[in-house]
């Protein structure tokens, strides 16, 4: 028997690693980061990257390898995978509010600056 072919997406470093980019991907277009967010923001920015990091490693792992393997049945992850693309929609319908309260309290550039300069802000 070959051994199971990994896909990285219960891996703790590979997820890790593509956490970053998903919350740099949703953002970086809208001119946010994270520190613009509530804590409760940041948390559910957190879970949705985290998600979706796991969907993006599956995709990527199903692109090369097919949704049916040679046996003729699905990859053991697939239920999994179909619970996370739910929940990935379910916790960016979570995320939304927080992602607008803080595209409407977005602060005048040049005030952030001043407050940075005076040490007001971190």
């Amino acid at each position: 028997m070959a051994p199971p072919v990994k896909h990285g997406a219960q891996s703790r470093a590979t997820v890790g690693a593509r956490v970053r980019y998903e919350k740099l991907s949703l953002l970086r277009p809208l001119g946010l980061r994270q520190a613009d967010l509530s804590i409760a923001g940041r948390y559910w920015l957190s879970e949705w990257a985290r998600v979706s990091a796991q969907v993006y490693l599956w995709d990527r792992w199903s692109d090369e390898h097919g949704w049916v393997g040679p046996d003729g049945n699905p990859p053991p992850w697939a239920t999994h995978y179909y619970a996370a693309r739910n929940a990935k929609s379910r916790l960016r319908t979570r995320l939304d509010p927080f992602l607008a309260e803080a595209l409407g309290e977005r602060r005048d550039p040049v005030d952030s600056l001043r407050r940075y300069l005076a040490g007001d802000e971190s």
